[in-house]
């Protein structure tokens, strides 16, 4: 679960907590966030998190991508679960690597019990 706080200095109402399921399909089972990263990318804006078995034994290893509306960290517009190739790996963190650059920008992840990084081009 996710659980934004937008700011608004002229409205209170808009001050409220707002929760949010990242839910997924019947395969991607236990999602557990244990770690997460904001990027914007070309104006768009997301939140990278990955979900990891170190929550639940038998969890899913996955980046869950998240995409805000264009300008604005506030509404949700998009989510696609990602499974990582090697499960039972104990994820862990998620990094941005050359965020300055769209070209190049990606995220890596470290897996534990595997001793492997895994990267994904966010372009």
């Amino acid at each position: 679960m996710l659980r934004l706080n937008p700011y608004d200095d002229d409205d209170d109402d808009a001050n409220a907590l707002t929760y949010y399921e990242f839910g997924g399909q019947p395969w991607a089972k236990a999602l557990g966030t244990i770690h997460c990263v904001f990027v914007t990318i070309d104006g768009r804006n997301l939140l990278l998190a990955i979900t990891s078995d170190l929550t639940n034994p038998s969890g899913t290893n996955a980046i869950v991508a998240i995409k805000f509306e264009a300008g604005q960290w506030q509404k949700v517009v998009g989510r696609r679960v990602i499974p990582l190739p090697t499960q039972d790996s104990a994820i862990h963190r998620i990094a941005i690597v050359h965020e300055e650059d769209p070209a190049l920008c990606t995220a890596v992840v470290t897996e534990l019990n595997s001793s492997k990084i895994f990267q994904i081009k966010l372009q």
